[in-house]
């Protein structure tokens, strides 16, 4: 609870620092995602199928992003694009090999690729906090899996409910509303970043108390 509350009470500063991502450019890549997702409705079959494959990409770049502008908030000092350079690359990199393995195994029974993307939920983090990783002593998924440790078969069910909430809420927003889909999904996509702010400061509260232990 320490450090959740450390990342409560700087919420507002790691907030300001990063307005315009948080209020303009998340929202609007977002809402790029709702349409594309929104796009593939009509298609079936394999075309459906490698429509998919960037939308896959746009949400791992959303994810990925997200967590980087949230890390240089909190965590850093320096200017952000220094930080953008030094890391969201790798950090696309190491999430990208995260999500080959996520993706077997939810084609396979999809609870092993559901209990995947919470053993590696921390892979940004050491990506971007850890000098070991820097350094070259530690693999990112490894060192993901190893501090989430047990805990992973718990929080399962909880990133799943989440992560589905999310997926709901942008299909259906519109039309639970009653108002038209562009508006519909530019609240959805609000609701859904201000959704993420919070899943990575609870991740990230929690990274810090498995470092700490």
């Amino acid at each position: 609870m320490t450090q959740l509350n450390k990342h409560f009470k700087a919420l507002p500063q790691t907030l300001y620092r990063a307005w315009p991502f948080w209020l303009l450019i998340l929202p609007a890549l977002e809402g790029i995602n709702s349409w594309l997702r929104e796009s593939t409705q009509p298609l079936s079959g394999l075309t459906r199928l490698l429509a998919q494959l960037p939308l896959m990409i746009s949400y791992l770049f959303l994810s990925v992003l997200t967590l980087t502008i949230y890390v240089w908030a909190h965590y850093h000092k320096g200017p952000l694009k220094d930080h953008f350079k030094k890391y969201i690359a790798q950090t696309f990199i190491e999430t990208a090999r995260a999500l080959l393995r996520i993706v077997i195994g939810l084609l396979l029974f999809v609870l092993p690729g559901l209990y995947l993307i919470t053993r590696y939920a921390f892979i940004g983090f050491v990506v971007q906090l850890d000098k070991n990783y820097d350094d070259g002593q530690v693999d990112a998924l490894a060192s993901s899996a190893k501090l989430m440790g047990h805990w992973a078969l718990f929080l399962t069910p909880v990133m799943a409910a989440w992560s589905f909430g999310e997926f709901w809420l942008t299909d259906q927003a519109s039309r639970v509303l009653g108002i038209p889909n562009i508006i519909g999904w530019s609240l959805a996509s609000y609701v859904v970043v201000l959704s993420q702010i919070v899943l990575v400061m609870l991740l990230a509260s929690f990274y810090d108390y498995r470092r700490s232990r």
